[in-house]
């Protein structure tokens, strides 16, 4: 005899519908659901629910108009409200108008919000949860990607060689170190990889300079957080107290200008006698040099703080650049960058027995300047520097004599013989 196989037909469970009507009044909602042939009436009195049954969906909602008006009564209290709760109560009643949202609902969401999350400030958990749901609906955005955004944005708007040159090295830096999200890099992290840098303060600050022109990009481009401040803005900020400023003498000058090779003669004279920046000076085209009108023109493109101006040349610098001017090319060349100018004028230097001394030329200019003109104003304009600046660090660095010493350092020609015992 076979044995008979049965199959069992799966059980459905009854699909879960939403109510049929929802009647609602200031005191609260009831809701309308289908049960089978009747109808159940589903509402709250306080945090407790209740459940009524009614034949027809015309007696339910009959019922539920009924349920909203003593509740709206206040037949449903337990004790009766004096005046000062009435009007406590309907305050919140119109406040909750414009939300759609019943006392009693928002009573409910309160407790069970509460009782969720207990110890914890429902406000702030709100703010926190809205933040989550912008920073998931933001653009991700490395920090690698947002770099690349700003180089080429910088190269759009025109910014000078120099300055893209000079965020590119630093936050290049930045990238390599932080193969992240922009959104992920936290204020902590920011402190300690400039800490890490072990630069001077200044050095670091301008590191920090770079990072939160990039984070202000970010935050424009939607990659961050508006209208608030950046973790690079909230980085601390290195206490720079400066350092001694040093300067060349004119008889070191002097050898400078006599004893180094031709290649740096114009620099030395540019720099120590005009005042110009070794980036200037390494961008600066013979065309820019007016020999006759005896001034330079040192076009925004090529200045660091991205403005043009006029620099003046005086007599001593005219000497020694007359025999180099040309009609075109630049005026420094056989180097790529400052980086290996410098280095091999500080190895020149040292051949001939003058100690190099850190931006020496442009400090040098700039204290026997002012001692001579004895107006911050106008050698600020003249080396494109704030006039605070200048008289913080140059004033009192020289005296009056040795500044005509300083310019009167010309090179030596038939015309012109320079006796610096009696000067």
């Amino acid at each position: 005899m076979s044995a008979k196989i049965v199959t069992k037909k799966p059980v459905r469970k009854p699909r879960k519908t939403g109510p049929v009507a929802t009647i609602t009044g200031p005191a609260g909602e009831v809701k309308i659901y289908r049960t089978g042939p009747a109808f159940t009436l589903s509402y709250y009195v306080g945090i407790e629910r209740k459940r009524e049954k009614r034949t027809t969906l015309e007696d339910a909602k009959d019922r539920a108009e009924k349920i909203l008006t003593d509740h709206r009564s206040g037949r449903q209290h337990v004790r009766s409200v004096t005046a000062r709760e009435a009007e406590v109560l309907n305050q919140v009643v119109e406040m909750l108008s414009p939300l759609s949202v019943s006392l009693t609902s928002a009573i409910r969401e309160y407790v069970s919000a509460k009782t969720a999350v207990p110890g914890v400030d429902l406000l702030q958990a709100v703010k926190h949860f809205a933040a989550d749901q912008e920073r998931l609906a933001r653009p991700q955005k490395s920090v690698t990607g947002v770099v690349a955004e700003l180089k080429s944005a910088l190269q759009s708007q025109g910014r000078s060689e120099r300055y893209r040159e000079d965020m590119g090295v630093r936050l290049n830096a930045f990238a390599k170190d932080f193969k992240v999200n922009v959104s992920s890099v936290r204020v902590a992290e920011l402190d300690s990889w400039l800490i890490g840098l072990k630069v001077a303060p200044r050095t670091q600050n301008n590191y920090r300079a770079c990072i939160a022109t990039l984070f202000s990009y970010a935050r424009n481009r939607g990659y961050l957080p508006r209208d608030t401040k950046t973790e690079a803005e909230l980085a601390m900020v290195a206490t720079d107290r400066g350092s001694e400023i040093g300067i060349y003498s004119p008889d070191s000058l002097r050898a400078m200008l006599e004893q180094l090779p031709q290649a740096f003669t114009a620099h030395v004279a540019l720099g120590g006698l005009a005042g110009l920046r070794t980036s200037e000076i390494g961008r600066l085209a013979w065309r820019d040099v007016n020999l006759p009108g005896k001034f330079i023109v040192v076009a925004a493109d090529k200045a660091k703080t991205a403005q043009r101006r006029i620099v003046p040349i005086c007599d001593a610098s005219a000497s020694w650049l007359a025999p180099l001017s040309r009609d075109a090319g630049l005026v420094r060349v056989g180097w790529n960058s400052d980086r290996t100018f410098l280095r091999a004028l500080g190895a020149a230097l040292d051949n001939i027995g003058v100690e190099s001394v850190n931006n020496g030329l442009r400090h040098s200019f700039a204290s026997y300047r002012l001692a001579s003109v004895k107006s911050a104003e106008q050698l600020a304009l003249e080396m494109g520097n704030s006039p605070r600046k200048v008289f913080s660090n140059y004033r009192k660095l020289t005296t009056e004599a040795e500044a005509a010493r300083w310019f009167s350092v010309e090179a030596i020609t038939e015309k012109t013989v320079v006796n610096f015992k009696a000067a």
